[in-house]
C-alpha cells in the first residue's frame, strides 16, 4: 500500500499531536500485501473455511500492519501485533492503541498514541436477522425510542446506530460481551453526531466515554468511541492513497 507522503506526513503529525486518527475502506480482494503477516495471522487464515473470508482477514491484516507501521515509522512486518484476554489487539513495545472492524466489505480502523479507542462498522443485514436483535442490543429506553419512529426505515437505522455505537464502546473497554449490550444506553441520536453513554453496570464506565458518528448512510454506519476529553479531535480520513 503507498499512501501520498504529504498527507501521510499530515496524519503521523496529527498521530503525535494525540489525535485519532480513523480509516474507512471498501475491501477490494486485494492480497498483495499478505506477504507482511505473520505466521500466527497466516495460520488463523488458512482455518477459515471460505475463500471469501479468509481473503478478507488477510486483506484487513494487511491493510492494518502498513497503516501501523507508516504511523510508527517501522516496517508492517516488523509491528509486533499481540491479543488482549478478551480478543483485542494491542502494539506491543510501542505508544499506540488501535482497534479494528470489518462488516461485509468495508473495513475500518481508529488509531490513537495517547488513549484507548473503539470503532465499529456495520453495514445494514436482512430485516429479520436486525429486528431480531433488538431484544438483545436495546436498553429499555432505547426500545421505547425505536417504537415511537413511524417508519421500519427508521427503526432498522436507529437499530443499527445503537449497534455500532455499543459495539465500539465494548471494543474501547476491551471486555468483549462480558457487558450485555441492553444494559448500556446510548445517550443521542444519529443527527447529533456525538453523544454520550448511560448505564447502571460500574465496569461500562459509562461517563467516561463519547460517541462520534462518522459515516451515517442507509447502508453502512461508522462508530468510534473516545475518552470524554474537552480537546478530543478525530482526523477522518486518516489515510490518502497515493494516485
Amino acid at each position: 500500500i503507498t499512501y501520498s507522503m504529504s498527507d501521510l506526513a499530515n496524519t503521523r503529525q496529527a498521530f503525535e499531536d494525540g489525535q485519532v486518527v480513523v480509516d474507512l475502506h471498501r475491501l477490494t480482494g486485494d492480497l498483495s500485501e499478505r506477504s507482511c503477516l505473520s505466521q500466527a495471522e497466516q495460520t488463523r487464515a488458512t482455518a477459515f473455511r471460505f475463500d471469501r473470508d479468509r481473503h478478507r482477514y488477510m486483506e484487513c491484516h494487511g491493510r492494518l500492519r502498513h497503516q501501523v507501521g507508516a504511523l510508527l515509522a517501522q516496517p508492517p512486518d516488523a509491528i509486533p501485533l499481540e491479543t488482549g484476554p478478551f480478543g483485542k489487539p494491542f502494539v506491543a513495545e510501542f505508544p499506540m492503541h488501535f482497534n479494528l472492524s470489518h462488516a461485509g466489505d468495508y473495513y475500518a480502523a481508529a488509531f490513537c498514541r495517547d488513549h484507548e479507542v473503539g470503532i465499529d462498522v456495520e453495514v445494514l443485514p436482512e430485516p429479520s436477522k436486525l429486528n431480531g436483535l433488538v431484544q438483545h442490543i436495546c436498553h429499555p429506553a432505547e426500545g421505547i425510542r425505536l417504537n415511537s419512529l413511524s417508519s421500519l426505515t427508521e427503526r432498522e437505522d436507529r437499530l443499527l446506530f445503537y449497534w455500532t455505537a455499543k459495539e465500539a464502546l465494548l471494543k474501547a473497554l476491551g471486555v468483549g460481551l462480558q457487558i450485555e449490550p441492553d444494559f448500556i444506553e446510548v445517550v443521542g441520536a444519529p443527527a447529533d453526531g456525538t453523544g454520550t453513554f448511560a448505564s447502571t453496570v460500574p465496569e461500562a464506565r459509562a461517563d467516561e466515554w463519547q460517541w462520534h458518528l462518522l459515516t451515517h448512510t442507509s447502508q453502512c454506519k461508522l462508530t468510534v468511541v473516545v475518552p470524554r476529553l474537552p480537546d478530543s479531535r478525530i482526523l477522518f480520513p486518516g489515510f490518502a492513497k497515493a494516485s
